[in-house]
């Protein structure tokens, strides 16, 4: 056998077995999973699906002034409404408790809509909650 016949072989065989591994720790973006909890990459933020409506998702927080602040959520194609309201809700808490108080109150009802990508056939849900931290 030639040194490119192992090359091709070998080399193919790396990296599949690199995707695999790759896939196998989750860090490939799946069209088919709900968005996890977790932070929102600000470059992420306004970020398009594509064609097979993979986006990322998740938290992004922001201090208004004193113990006001805000937290959206936003999820991808397959994340229901429900999950992302409680995720948004969680993130509440924690960044209070985060900021050395208790608990929250929410200054008004959260915002609760969707975007949609009619060029892919994608609809998120996104949700913005407006609350106060307190001891």
């Amino acid at each position: 056998m030639s040194a490119s016949f192992y090359k091709k072989v070998f080399g193919f065989g790396l990296i599949t077995v690199l995707m695999g591994g790759l896939s196998a720790c989750g860090w490939m973006v799946r069209d088919d999973a709900p968005t996890p909890y977790q932070s929102f990459r600000e470059s992420m933020w306004h970020s398009m699906p594509d064609g097979d409506g993979n986006i990322y998702g998740g938290y992004k927080d922001e201090h208004i002034t004193g113990n006001r602040y805000s937290v959206t959520f936003k999820g991808n194609g397959v994340t229901d409404r429900s999950t992302v309201t409680r995720y948004a809700h969680r993130r509440a808490k924690e960044v209070c408790v985060e900021n050395g108080y208790r608990d929250y109150r929410m200054m008004k009802n959260g915002e609760l809509h969707d975007a949609v990508y009619p060029n892919v056939g994608v609809t998120m849900p996104i949700v913005t909650l407006n609350f106060v931290c307190v001891r």
